[in-house]
């Protein structure tokens, strides 16, 4: 797995920041395709085994707005795809919020 990235509303691309791997701060990197009206975070050049991306924890911080995750979600939905090192090959991709379900975490 050499990258995971979240497709988010356009209005959100500038408003995710602090991503982490295990812990340790990474470089956002962000991206518009403007003809799904789409923008995306992503981690990249992660080098992990699926050993490693079974067991690996990835985090963000979304602000304003974007940290309610029905408003980052685009249209309903937190997709996330993840690629290998050539980054030819895509998938699976997977929704981690349909609708409005959404799933929290409670200090």
């Amino acid at each position: 797995m050499d990258k995971l990235e979240f497709i988010v509303a356009p209005g959100c691309r500038f408003k995710v920041t602090k991503l982490k791997v295990n812990g340790q701060s990474r470089a956002t990197s962000t991206s518009h395709y403007p003809q799904f009206d789409a923008a995306s975070f992503k981690w990249t050049s992660l080098g992990l085994t699926p050993a490693e991306a079974s067991s690996t924890t990835f985090c963000f911080t979304a602000v304003g707005s974007c940290a309610d995750l029905s408003v980052l979600a685009l249209q309903g939905r937190l997709q996330a795809s993840i690629f290998d090192a050539s980054r030819s090959e895509c998938c699976p991709t997977f929704s981690l919020l349909e609708g409005g379900r959404r799933r929290t975490r409670r200090a």
